[in-house]
């Protein structure tokens, strides 16, 4: 028991010291100023509205899910990550964001550790595959911005442990929890939708 711990430990580290050290404050990408753009939206409206434009005027920005109202939109990316932010950039800005989805890389980590050690027994495995699915190149770099994708695929991780879970044991709480999981991924981003299925 001890030994997973002590491999697994110099990862968690890393990942929490990166978090509390994160200097981003801003947004770089197209993406990040529509989250931020949700989530103030949300600060003020309570829905998650986007400035993308005059719509009365260029109707194409107005997809068929969108809600048009007072000439701004509902945006179209999911919104989980919106709510989420909408509070936590009145405390340190969007840096607070930044430190969030870098520390979820921490639970992230737990998650893929459990899942690998639950479904080989064995926990070698388990750490391996903790360090080979966070040491990837679109993990970290997903985390350093104002994205939803550290809280979805922390989530989609989670909800694969608990349907392991509830396979393994029969226990309908895991699978409840597998459930709310993937309800949380997917309101966070759409594309793990077709991940889920396999849950099903």
């Amino acid at each position: 028991m001890a030994r997973p711990t002590l491999w697994l430990a110099p990862l968690l580290a890393v990942i929490l010291i990166g978090a509390i050290r994160a200097p981003w404050s801003s947004v770089a990408t197209v993406d990040e100023r529509t989250y931020l753009e949700m989530s103030l939206g949300i600060r003020t409206s309570g829905l998650p509205l986007v400035d993308n434009g005059p719509v009365d005027r260029f109707a194409p920005l107005q997809a068929r899910w969108n809600l048009y109202r007072h000439d701004r939109l509902w945006g179209t990316m999911s919104p989980g990550l919106a709510y989420l932010a909408a509070g936590l950039v009145d405390d340190d800005g969007i840096r607070a964001v930044v430190r969030l989805n870098i520390a979820l890389l921490a639970l992230l980590a737990v998650a893929i550790y459990a899942t690998g050690s639950a479904l080989t027994g064995d926990r070698d495995i388990g750490i391996a595959s903790a360090y080979v699915g966070l040491l990837s190149i679109p993990v970290w770099t997903s985390s350093f911005g104002l994205l939803p994708y550290s809280l979805a695929i922390t989530g989609f991780a989670w909800s694969l442990y608990c349907g392991a879970r509830a396979q393994e044991t029969g226990k309908r709480h895991w699978a409840a929890a597998a459930g709310l999981l993937a309800g949380l991924a997917t309101t966070c981003q759409l594309l793990i939708f077709p991940l889920l299925c396999g849950l099903a």
